[in-house]
């Protein structure tokens, strides 16, 4: 289970025997925190900000120098690896709006190799843990707990999108 309350990885074992556990929870937090941010944009009448979360493929980088076992060489046989620019390729389409995102918010968008799509990304079905409501907003408030952070301007559900604009939100 995702560790609210233990973020920081601080309880003995936390960390996980290699560290996928770790890494697993740092890509749910990604997902639950940018479902809860869509969530609360909406509910402030924020239409015209989109947020989303982009898992950019196993991209060929020094990332296996940190691992206990380096699985990159099986993948680069397999044909998983991916380049930068490939990896990159899903943020930056987000970023411009390209098609098909045009208007996609509150989404996990995920790079395809596994699936024969070398390089592309697609809207992808995330995980139940993180479409669960509860723990994003749980998640949410122990995030503003540890950063001091409070959105004071995501509360005022009232506020036209005009306002918020001229605030530059």
């Amino acid at each position: 289970s995702f560790p609210v309350t233990d973020v920081n990885l601080a309880e003995p074992g936390a960390y996980g025997a290699l560290g996928w556990t770790a890494y697993g929870n740092s890509k749910l937090a990604n997902i639950l925190f940018t479902k809860e941010l869509h969530r609360r944009l909406r509910k402030a009448g924020v239409s015209n900000v989109l947020v989303n979360a982009v898992h950019p493929g196993v991209v060929d980088s020094e990332l296996p120098r940190n691992l206990s076992i380096n699985f990159y060489p099986l993948l680069r046989i397999l044909g998983q690896l991916i380049t930068n620019e490939e990896g990159a390729r899903g943020q930056t389409r987000l970023c411009l709006g390209s098609a098909p995102f045009e208007t996609v918010s509150g989404a996990y968008i995920a790079e395809m190799a596994s699936r024969g799509k070398k390089g592309e990304h697609e809207l992808f079905d995330s995980s139940a843990q993180s479409n669960d409501v509860g723990l994003q907003r749980a998640f949410w408030d122990e995030s503003c707990r540890l950063t001091g952070s409070k959105w004071n301007v995501l509360e005022a559900s009232t506020q036209t999108e005009q306002q918020l604009s001229e605030m530059n939100v």
